[in-house]
């Protein structure tokens, strides 16, 4: 999926609160990328050498992000992400200890709560298809359809941010922006139909 790089528009303000249920998806987005970093995901076939390997579920996860350029604007996000990419090839590093007993008392803080938070797995297995006791068993379905519901709902926020810059924009009758502004428009309403398509039935609102 192509999300086109200029598409983002200027960060949210404080009077400009990302949705809750944003909120939501990027600690649902968090909380299996450091639970299960490590695990392996996928065997996937080098187009050149033809040759397989394995992929986990962090490599996963970052690459999808950081390929569309969806990786978000919140500051605590970004630390758990960048950090968590940064040591991707370390294969003595443990994103929940490190997150945890990590020196900023924030971070650790919020990872902790990730942690001890009440997790509606029952409801993520039952989107999969899936009827398991263990996640663990069923990341292969688990994974894919959690990164493209948070895409899913940040290209919607990104949307909303568009359509209030072209409303701005037509009031000062700056044609040239706003062809470029629904241009970008129409690029996101592209990926929104393929990510809806790809969750199948389920709607985000």
């Amino acid at each position: 999926m192509a999300v086109p790089k200029s598409a983002e528009p200027a960060p949210a303000t404080s009077s400009s609160p990302r949705p809750v249920r944003m909120i939501i998806e990027e600690k649902e987005f968090l909380r299996f990328m450091l639970k299960h970093c490590r695990t392996d995901l996928f065997e996937v076939e080098d187009e050149e050498t033809k040759e397989t390997h394995l992929i986990t579920v962090g490599e996963f996860m970052v690459d999808e992000l950081e390929g569309d350029d969806l990786v978000s604007e919140n500051k605590m996000f970004q630390k758990i992400f960048y950090e968590i990419r940064d040591n991707i090839e370390n294969k003595d590093f443990d994103p929940w200890k490190h997150f945890i007993y990590h020196p900023e008392s924030q971070v650790s803080k919020f990872a902790t709560d990730l942690v001890s938070e009440k997790h509606t797995e029952s409801k993520l297995w039952e989107k999969a298809g899936a009827f398991t006791e263990d996640e663990a068993d069923i990341l292969d379905l688990l994974i894919p359809r959690i990164v493209n519901e948070y895409k899913l709902r940040k290209i919607k926020m990104m949307m909303i941010e568009i359509e209030k810059a072209i409303d701005k924009v037509e009031a000062n009758t700056d044609f040239d922006k706003i062809i470029e502004l629904q241009s970008t428009y129409m690029n996101l309403k592209r990926a929104e139909k393929e990510l809806a398509e790809n969750l199948g039935s389920l709607t985000i609102n």
